[in-house]
């Protein structure tokens, strides 16, 4: 697969997340293919992309090894953690049970999940890893007089956590992704 992605002109890409090999193999073949491993996506949940997968959760040696195996800089939060299970109701798809999720949960669980990008944020600078959020539609949706997306920009630090913005997302949440 890497070296289909070199073949169409790609040379630096952001890893989704292992696929259950180890850190070496994957700089292997990343290596074999021509490309740079910049980023890599740290889900804010374990379990996500498998049992033993790599996320923000995981013990910070591991990280800091793991990333650095790969010779990525920089761990992108893909998703903020679910506040429960995602289970729709009778009629309502995954996206909108997951969307009610966040709504239900309120403001407490963005700010818990800025204090989340904080916190691995500054662990992780002193080994050259930065961190990032890539966005997707419910962080705009209403939470009381303000959104997921304003609280995590305002409570997350500028000068350690950085911002990915999906511009299909945005638009998804009708938002004019241009402007944005």
């Amino acid at each position: 697969t890497l070296a289909q992605v070199a073949a169409i002109g790609f040379r630096d890409i952001e890893l989704p997340q292992l696929y259950g090999l180890s850190p070496a193999t994957v700089r292997k073949a990343a290596d074999a293919a021509g490309l740079k491993l910049s980023s890599i996506h740290l889900a804010a949940m374990p379990g996500m992309g498998g049992t033993n997968a790599l996320s923000m959760l995981s013990p910070m040696q591991r990280i800091v090894d793991d990333i650095g195996a790969l010779g990525i800089t920089s761990a992108v939060m893909p998703i903020a953690p679910f506040p429960a299970p995602p289970v729709p109701r009778a009629g309502e798809s995954f996206q909108a049970a997951i969307g009610r999720l966040f709504t239900e949960a309120g403001a407490d669980h963005w700010k818990r999940t800025a204090d989340i990008l904080n916190e691995k944020a500054s662990a992780l600078a002193p080994h050259g890893i930065a961190v990032g959020y890539h966005n997707h539609n419910m962080e705009f949706a209403p939470t009381g007089n303000t959104t997921g997306w304003d609280i995590l920009v305002a409570r997350t630090d500028p000068a350690l956590v950085k911002f990915e913005i999906d511009t299909g997302w945005v638009a998804t949440a009708g938002m004019d992704p241009a402007a944005f």
